[in-house]
């Protein structure tokens, strides 16, 4: 099996730059792992703010570990980034600030730092200026989120009755806005690029663990 750690390290390094102040809990899940990703995450995810908890969950997809990662939470406004992804020191300020406004929030998606010109071209992307948006309506229905850059609230997490494990890869993360959204609750953006929550974004490689931030 391929070995992840460096995507692994990359991503924790990434939490750790966080320039939010105030305490906060990084919540790792261990999604049947074989490479020593609790072994990983103990030792990148320094931050002086910030708890660090790995949590083993066996059962392996992507909607199972966030759904263990979010139940081992203790806040109340969570964002959820993916373990092959790299976030901007703003990240986790800009997803509370957004989370102040709206019951869910994304932001934008970077995918020419860290991807090679293959992974792009295979994704269609080799012709973009490399920013996406995690939040849009591109399905022709309600707003979508990306779930590699957004967050919620526990309340709303709680109230859609979680993420539809049933979804093994994709699609989760768009599910679970539509049925946020059915319900009544909002959606929203952060597209400052300095403020904004901009994830540097990998999609070539399937995911063994989950990293989720929490305040």
């Amino acid at each position: 099996e391929r070995d992840y750690r460096a995507q692994h390290v990359r991503s924790l390094a990434a939490l750790a730059a966080q320039d939010f102040s105030g305490p906060w809990e990084l919540i790792v899940v261990d999604n049947g792992s074989t490479d020593g990703t609790a072994r990983v995450a103990t030792s990148a995810a320094d931050h002086r703010d910030c708890s660090v908890r790995v949590v083993s969950e066996p059962r392996r997809g992507l909607n199972i570990a966030r759904n263990a990662g979010v139940a081992e939470a203790s806040a109340d406004k969570i964002a959820i980034c993916d373990a092959d992804d790299a976030v901007d020191p703003g990240w986790l300020r800009a997803m509370l600030e957004g989370l102040n406004e709206f019951d869910l929030v994304g932001g934008a998606m970077r995918t020419t730092r860290i991807n090679t010109r293959s992974a792009l071209e295979l994704r269609g992307l080799s012709g973009s200026q490399g920013l996406g948006r995690s939040v849009g309506k591109g399905l022709g229905y309600l707003p979508q989120v990306i779930g590699a850059n957004f967050g919620f609230t526990r309340a709303i997490w709680e109230q859609v009755g979680r993420f539809d494990e049933r979804f093994q890869r994709g699609g989760g993360d768009v599910d679970f806005a539509w049925r946020a959204q059915l319900r009544g609750t909002t959606i929203g953006y952060r597209s400052d690029p300095m403020r904004s929550s901009i994830t540097d974004s990998v999609r070539t490689s399937p995911q063994h663990s989950d990293s989720t931030s929490v305040t």
